[in-house]
């Protein structure tokens, strides 16, 4: 999630996670996704709240903001709380808003589908990421 306070969050599910590729069963962050993650977060003023896989451990944070930094992109500020099931996090994200009420303007990128989530997801192809597509789109929700 990126937050602009009070107005805007995007989920960072993917701006995190779904910036990276599966190749040889390693999940490697893709520079190309990086930018453009960057450009929704200097485009936005938004702030990240992480809701990948990547927030339940130590390492897995870390390796989050070490890349972030390395792209001069601004960490996340928060995480979503982590339930059993990943396919429960529209409800990670919906939990984290309840606890959030000034958060009044947000989106949610991820590759796995969370229609629940409404006008406020963009759902990126995990074989490519995130494109330039779905940055017009989540600036277009954070922004309006």
């Amino acid at each position: 999630m990126i937050r602009r306070p009070p107005r805007s969050t995007l989920s960072s599910s993917s701006a995190a996670s779904d910036v990276y590729k599966r190749q040889h069963q390693h999940q490697l962050f893709r520079r190309e996704c990086l930018i453009r993650l960057k450009k929704i977060m200097e485009g936005s003023g938004a702030a990240m709240v992480l809701s990948s896989a990547w927030r339940n451990t130590p390492a897995g944070c870390a390796e989050v903001k070490s890349v972030l930094k390395s792209y001069d992109i601004a960490p996340f500020f928060d995480k979503t709380p982590s339930f059993r099931n990943p396919y429960d996090r529209h409800l990670e994200i919906g939990q984290w808003l309840k606890q959030h009420p000034d958060v009044d303007c947000w989106v949610a990128l991820d590759d796995l589908p969370m229609p629940q989530l409404g006008r406020n997801f963009v759902q990126t192809n995990p074989t490519t990421g995130l494109t330039e597509s779905d940055v017009a789109k989540a600036l277009s929700i954070l922004n309006s």
